[in-house]
């Protein structure tokens, strides 16, 4: 007589022999799959379907978390965080059924794999971000707050921990124990610190810059602290001096195997990429394997396992092809999936339930907020060295404080090898979680990163409009390029705005580039000489210098072009070339339309199109839209009139601004400018009869609106008059003015106007009646960023779409109506992005 059961992964037999003894057999069925509730099995009995299962449910219960902390400003690991602890033991972990049925013991093993390669490739991306190079250049400026916050933080929890005996704090008995404590919490990590001025948008920002080159310097000091602590534990274990020399050998030569055999075969691959082509398949496979190997490697030598990913993150080259592509094949799935699974692991195991003694987790708590607070303390004291003003040095503690995954790897790692002990690692853990909550808000809320750090900025920002530039020495402009087929119609642009021996122009050409396979962003001037940066991952940077650096060769000297690279994310792209602007006193930028570039998919229209509106919004200096969808913009040297410029001015600040522009233009010889004043008659003598308001019921607001009404006519007619009487005995100049009845026969008469103009320029608001943005913008595709009348001209319904057109916006749309006019009111939270 037999029986058989399944049982799981395996089958359980139970048979008598004729003696009546009793056999029992265990068949273990190795297969991870079930045959189907429909025969019987249980899915949950089985490997694959518990892996699955646990994959979607942490995935989805992170997300979930994410949505309902959003609001609150939670990172999206940290979230994963949460989501880890609460799975594990001190939440749902406690419920029996979810502990049996979801996340039960001997499914433990399966999911640590999982998670381990989450951590490694996790490792292994956020190494890839780091540019170790650029931020070294950087951080030999800020080395102070490097490395003189993180020593304040550290003494003043070694001497918190120094007045409390041993005996009230018995998880840290000796002397290395809390050494190790004041280590892991006063030094920052540039990996987590990177990611966090990724959530907060913050990555190209003044403060987030500084932040990252400090954080770099402590990483390097953690290094080095972690490979002494290393010794010393072996020194501990019983290792014996040859053992410890070996470790310190083999730590030298995988450092240096990387970089002198493993990163120019990496150079080698980026080279032989073609510009334009993804890199070949087998070359990706063969890095993404390479990660594991890294980590093997490592590990067998006797070093951590999770040393390998990261320095072969940091040895990889940065930016595209390579790095780019790296990321686009594994970040998403890292980070969505793996990562979740790793927090899951780790929940499993960080118990807050299991601390036992609150009066010593309470002390050990003041002794890290104490590390905070004083790292807080000294970075607002280092900042006032750097005239950085005290707030901005608060906020730069309080994002040096950020912790996150790598901290808690470590933790994890002293916790296995005995350094902490169960209470202490699950404390610091559920620390690391909880302060990041907190701080992301905090800065969040703290921040705005379009004011300048120096003490002596207080005030807002100057700024500088093209009427407002004197004519000598020179005319300083920023030219932003996002392909080759923007530089023709740029240099035209340039031409056109009249270079001359008493008033020339300094032309600061930078090339917009995505930040894709790095998380540092930078704006660097382009030495074409010496080529400071990787030819083979910017090539088409290359070429688009080469062409104005051409022109500017060809000039004679009356155009100076100053080349620049700007990479970094779209939406912060802007801030550092407003920064640049206001540094280097520029009056101008020139952006093309982002219909310009007919080859670009619709996601990265609609992203430059939002970069547009940024610089619109923010830029300290007059910004001007150019669009040229077909190249049209030429204009050639030789004598005779080549290029016929027509202006269409309507009033306020932008019309001024063209119109100062192009007064500027008109003294070119071979220039014919046509200037259009419309104004607006409707039958009353102040022509402002559509303020239908009884005498009575004018308060002071009103009279306020309209004395600033008058003031903007006023300064509209003296701008038009100055540009007559320039322009007196100059046949190439004609002033027409059209009277209109309202703002919308406006329209008409430009559609009437309709003539074979080489380049239209207008404002992108006006003051006029009619031309009223939020009414019209159903009705047109473009009116956010080139208004009514420039959306108008742009489209297919004016000289068939082929006419170029410039939309000039002036930073006085920016400015606080006060008597002065000098003040900025930027913020974050005016910008409906």
């Amino acid at each position: 007589m037999s029986t058989g059961r399944s049982e799981g992964d395996g089958i359980v037999s139970v048979d008598m022999d004729a003696k009546g003894n009793l056999k029992m057999c265990l068949y273990q069925d190795r297969s991870p799959g079930s045959n189907g509730l429909i025969f019987g099995d249980n899915p949950f009995d089985f490997s694959l379907p518990v892996t699955l299962f646990q994959v979607f449910f942490i995935s989805l219960f992170s997300q979930l978390i994410f949505f309902v902390l959003k609001p609150i400003r939670t990172p999206r690991y940290m979230c994963q965080a949460i989501a880890g602890i609460l799975v594990g033991p001190s939440f749902l972990g406690n419920n029996r059924l979810f502990k049996v049925h979801v996340f039960m013991p001997r499914q433990l093993s399966v999911l640590s794999v999982a998670s381990l390669l989450g951590i490694i490739y996790a490792l292994f991306i956020l190494a890839l971000k780091m540019d170790v190079v650029l931020t070294l250049r950087s951080a030999k400026r800020t080395w102070k707050l490097g490395i003189l916050s993180s020593l304040f933080s550290f003494w003043v929890m070694f001497g918190v921990l120094y007045l409390i005996t041993p005996e009230n704090i018995p998880d840290l008995p000796s002397l290395r124990d809390r050494i190790l404590l004041c280590a892991n919490v006063s030094l920052s990590n540039f990996a987590v610190i990177s990611q966090a001025m990724m959530d907060l948008n913050l990555i190209t920002s003044e403060l987030g810059q500084i932040a990252l080159s400090a954080s770099m310097i402590n990483d390097i000091l953690h290094a080095l602290f972690y490979l002494g602590l290393y010794l010393i534990h072996a020194k501990e274990v019983g290792s014996e001096a040859h053992s410890l020399f070996l470790i310190l050998m083999s730590f030298w030569g995988f450092i240096a195997s990387g970089i002198f055999i493993i990163r120019p075969g990496l150079l080698m691959i980026a080279r032989n990429t073609p510009t334009g082509r993804p890199v070949k398949k087998a070359y990706v496979v063969v890095i993404l394997t390479s990660v594991i190997v890294m980590s093997l490697i490592t590990d067998a030598l006797g070093l951590s396992f999770l040393f390998g990913p990261m320095f072969f993150g940091l040895i990889m080259p940065n930016g595209p092809p390579l790095g780019t592509t790296i990321l686009e094949k594994t970040e998403t799935l890292v980070n969505e999936f793996f990562l979740p699974l790793a927090w899951a692991f780790l929940g499993q195991k960080i118990n807050l339930l299991g601390i036992w003694d609150w009066q010593v987790v309470s002390r050990i708590n003041f002794v890290v907020v104490a590390g905070y607070v004083a790292k807080v303390i000294a970075c607002i004291l280092i900042s006032l060295t750097y005239k950085i003003r005290p707030k901005q040095g608060l906020i730069l503690g309080l994002i040096l404080n950020i912790k996150g995954f790598v901290e808690v790897i470590n933790y994890t790692r002293m916790s296995r090898i005995g350094m902490f002990d169960s209470q202490l690692y699950f404390f610091m853990v559920f620390s690391t979680v909880i302060t990041s909550i907190i701080l992301h808000p905090c800065i969040d809320f703290l921040y705005k990163p379009y004011t300048r750090l120096d003490s002596h900025n207080k005030g807002s920002r100057q700024v500088r409009t093209i009427q407002s530039t004197f004519r000598n020495p020179e005319f300083c402009v920023i030219c932003c390029v996002h392909s080759e087929g923007n530089v023709r119609s740029l240099m035209t642009l340039i031409e056109a705005c009249n270079p001359v021996l008493s008033s020339a122009i300094c032309a600061y050409v930078v090339h917009l580039v995505e930040l894709l396979g790095k998380s540092t962003p930078f704006l660097l001037p382009v030495n074409m000489k010496r080529r400071k940066f990787s030819s083979f991952n910017y090539p088409i940077t290359l070429q688009i210098m080469r062409a104005f650096e051409n022109y500017a060769r060809n000039s004679g000297g009356l155009v100076t072009v100053l080349p620049y690279i700007n990479v970094a994310p779209h939406k912060n792209m802007h801030e550092a070339v407003c920064n640049l602007a206001q540094d280097k006193l520029v009056s101008f930028i020139i952006l093309p339309f982002h219909e310009n570039d007919q080859s670009r998919g619709s996601l990265m229209t609609m992203t430059i199109r939002d970069l547009n509106r940024n610089f619109q919004f923010y830029a300290p200096c007059t910004v001007g839209i150019l669009v040229d969808r077909f190249s049209q913009l030429t204009i050639s040297t030789s004598t005779g009139l080549t290029f016929h410029l027509a202006i269409f001015f309507l009033g306020g600040p932008d019309d001024r601004e063209a119109l100062a522009l192009a007064n500027r233009i008109s003294d070119r010889p071979n220039i014919r400018v046509s200037l259009f004043h419309f104004v607006v008659m409707n039958g009353s003598d102040d022509g402002r009869s559509y303020r239908n308001k009884d005498d009575d019921e004018i308060d002071m607001s009103s009279r306020s609106e309209g004395e600033g009404e008058e003031a903007e006519r006023a300064w509209d007619e003296s701008a038009i008059d100055e540009f007559k009487a320039k322009s007196i005995g100059n046949g190439n100049v004609l002033c027409e003015e059209i009277v209109v009845e309202d703002g919308i026969r406006v329209l008409e008469e430009i559609r009437r106007l309709e003539a074979n103009y080489d380049l239209v320029m207008v404002g992108q608001k006006h003051n006029m009646e009619g031309l009223d943005d939020k009414g019209m913008s159903n009705l047109m595709e473009n009116v956010e960023t080139l208004g009514i009348v420039g959306d108008m001209l742009a489209s297919a319904e004016f000289c068939n779409g082929m006419l170029p057109v410039l939309v000039i916006r002036s930073p006085m749309q920016q400015l606080q109506r006060s008597d002065s006019l000098k003040s900025i009111a930027i913020s974050r939270s005016s910008f409906g992005s």
